[in-house]
């Protein structure tokens, strides 16, 4: 559904206008997943986190440590910051913040 939402979006900004989307949505989508982090922080992710890194110190093998059985992980609905990068650079262009400027000509 995401790979069809931002063909959505070239087809309606156009060549340049979805590049410039794509960084605004990459951009958004990092803020949004350290958010949903943050929101499901758990008080083990980071102690767990610390003995992965020491185990990789240690004994140079990358063990990672998962979470409790039947654990309910934090979903990402990453069509919230396509959706949000997209109006981003929109609101910016209506401003007048020229922020491509392609000939192709």
């Amino acid at each position: 559904g995401d790979a069809k939402l931002m063909g959505a979006v070239g087809a309606v900004l156009g060549i340049g206008g979805v590049f410039i989307a794509i960084l605004f949505t990459a951009i958004v989508g990092g803020v949004y997943a350290l958010i949903i982090l943050f929101i499901n922080r758990r008080k083990g992710f980071l102690s767990g986190l610390a003995t992965t890194l020491k185990t990789f110190v240690f004994t140079g093998q990358f063990i990672r440590m998962t979470g409790a059985e039947g654990e309910k992980k934090p979903k990402l609905c990453y069509g919230v910051a396509i959706a949000s990068g997209t109006l981003l650079y929109i609101f910016l262009d209506a401003l007048g913040y020229g922020l491509i400027n392609l000939n192709l000509s």
